[in-house]
């Protein structure tokens, strides 16, 4: 007995010392540090003891404050890409088998392909070549020679996931790269997405480089479509028609005509327009004059660009992007671009067929620029420039621009479709309140236990307070985040350790009750409680386990304290209250137990 008494005495000192060691950090974060070491978690680190580890509980959004959005992702236009991608396959694979076709385009806003075959081509030819080679298509109608080609529907599907989920991944990177602690990132539905970022300290900036698209694309600007708005008149208010002369790929001269507008008339503008040109070009817009910052938006002139409807090439063939000083002057900024070996080919080829044409860059649907292509560019290089205005607002959103590519575009585009911010007063508050009901309850059980089990209700409350203790330190070695329901969670396993020192306490008082000696009722008490205690913690860490691999946001939050709570308070009841009655009953020879 006295060798089993050592084995579980060192057990709990060493568990005790372990707790202490963990919970270190977190106490000296959330009691002592500075406004600054808690802006910067690697300040707070640097001015611990060299022993001492930084591993801290976090605090979740209802505790510290922060931002909460639901993004939907529009996921048609992850189908339309890879339609895109399909139709660059698909023409190599005819002119691979000699079958003639006057167009092969995915008309502008929609889920199809268009292939017009030559009027001496063999459509047989065309069906056998799609059977083989792409059974990603379904031709869904047939007019004569032009077949009209959509994705299977397992295809479409999984394009739908996969953007759902790539959006999640990026968005992650993004938020990692923000610096936001433990953000809680989480499909919702079938196309949306759950966001919580706790403690940010910026939410606007933080909103935008999490929601940027970032969708960047680089498209050939059809400088002779815009001679058919010529004859517009019907513009609204505000828009004003203009037209440049430039050099053409042969050397002759062309007109290009575009319209000036405010940033209030692009919906109506692009409407109008749209209606002019085929349907393999779509409108675009560029910002024009000075760019002085977001505030000003509302202000600013744009004018319209006729593009491909289909991108050369896509920011998919990224692999870097970063901010560069300009060489001229030096308070200016722009963002360098790298592609990747395959898409450099597809970057020196695109621009070798558009010698003396123009080519967009455009990022999130605006056109950024549009330079001339003078020679074939190689090496996959390229630049973004940001206009002119205020070089720190330049700066800032150079850096912001860096930031999102480098995390990697979202596969669509995405929209917030609900938004919330949580101001960090409320989150203290939630803080006071959800530590009062924890202190609330545990003097009401200490108090209660000490009434009903005298001294022995003493060893309870000290096992009460290990419980409370362990659980955060468990918290802070994973450095896990804690919510309100969280806070719940922690009332409850207190709740369910008084519960098993009960079960304890009422076998011993039935042993004494039958006569046994102090030393056997406390043996029997302990090994007959044990099933039941074990059994009823078990199936509450089961659903405990559900609820954590199943929930989000505060489920996950009250499931994770549930179950730490749970193994803790086993160990505390077991194993902590045995070796103090074991202390007692052999060290000091008690005769009776005030129990």
């Amino acid at each position: 007995m006295n060798s089993n008494w050592v084995l579980r005495l060192i057990l709990v000192v060493s568990v005790i010392g372990a707790a202490a060691y963990m919970l270190y950090p977190s106490v000296e974060y959330y009691g002592r540090a500075t406004q600054e070491q808690k802006d910067d978690r690697d300040v707070f680190c640097k001015s611990l003891p060299v022993w001492s580890h930084c591993k801290i509980f976090n605090l979740g959004l209802d505790l510290q404050g922060g931002v909460h959005l639901v993004m939907s992702v529009r996921v048609e236009k992850a189908i339309e890409q890879r339609l895109d991608r399909v139709a660059d396959a698909l023409r190599e694979g005819l002119k691979k088998d000699s079958i003639a076709f006057t167009k092969l385009d995915r008309p502008r806003d929609q889920s199809e392909l268009v292939l017009e075959l030559a009027p001496d081509a063999n459509v047989e030819s065309a069906r056998t070549l799609l059977a083989r080679d792409f059974t990603v298509l379904n031709i869904a109608s047939r007019d004569g020679a032009t077949l009209h080609l959509e994705l299977v529907p397992q295809e479409a599907e999984a394009v739908r996931t996969n953007a759902v989920d790539q959006a999640i991944n990026v968005i992650r990177n993004r938020a990692d790269k923000l610096g936001v602690t433990e953000p809680q990132i989480a499909k919702r539905g079938q196309d949306s997405i759950l966001v919580q970022l706790p403690g940010v300290k910026d939410p606007e900036r933080a909103i935008d480089v999490i929601g940027r698209t970032a969708q960047l694309e680089f498209k050939i600007v059809d400088t002779e479509a815009t001679a058919v708005f010529d004859n517009i008149t019907d513009l609204p208010a505000g828009v004003v028609k203009r037209e440049d002369l430039l050099e053409g790929p042969n050397g002759q001269s062309l007109r290009e005509v575009y319209f000036e507008l405010p940033a209030s008339e692009r919906g109506a503008v692009k409407e109008l327009l749209s209606s002019k040109i085929p349907q393999t070009r779509d409108i675009a817009f560029g910002r024009i004059g000075e760019k002085r910052g977001a505030a000003s938006q509302r202000n600013e002139t744009f004018r319209t660009y006729v593009l491909d409807a289909r991108a050369g090439i896509t920011g998919d063939y990224l692999i870097n992007a970063t901010v560069q000083q300009d060489q001229e002057v030096r308070s200016r900024h722009h963002v360098g671009i790298e592609f990747d070996p395959e898409g450099a080919k597809v970057f020196e080829k695109l621009t070798a067929e558009n010698v003396k044409r123009r080519m967009a860059i455009v990022l999130d649907g605006n056109v950024n620029s549009a330079p001339s292509i003078s020679e074939k560019i190689g090496g996959g290089h390229a630049r973004i420039t940001l206009g002119s205005g205020d070089p720190r607002y330049e700066l800032e959103e150079a850096k912001n621009l860096a930031l999102v590519l480098k995390s990697g575009a979202l596969p669509a585009p995405v929209e917030v479709s609900e938004k919330r911010q949580v101001g960090r007063t409320l989150g203290d508050q939630a803080v006071h309140d959800g530590s009062i009901a924890i202190i609330v309850g545990t003097v009401f059980l200490v108090i209660f236990m000490l009434f009903y089990y005298r001294l022995s209700g003493v060893i309870a409350d000290l096992a009460l307070v290990l419980n409370i203790v362990l659980l955060m330190a468990v918290l802070s070695l994973f450095e896990a985040t804690l919510t309100l329901p969280g806070m719940a969670g922690i009332v409850l396993t207190v709740g369910m350790a008084v519960d098993s020192n009960v079960l304890i306490f009422e076998r011993i008082r039935d042993e004494l009750a039958a006569g046994k000696p102090v030393r056997a009722a406390v043996d029997a008490g302990y090994q007959k409680a044990f099933s039941s205690i074990f059994d009823s913690n078990v199936t509450t860490l089961i659903s405990g386990v559900v609820l954590m691999q199943y929930g989000t946001g505060p489920v996950r939050g009250f499931a994770v304290s549930l179950i730490v709570g749970i193994v803790c308070s086993l160990f505390t009841a077991v194993v902590f209250t045995r070796v103090i009655f074991d202390f007692f009953i052999n060290r000091r020879r008690v005769q009776t137990l005030s129990i």
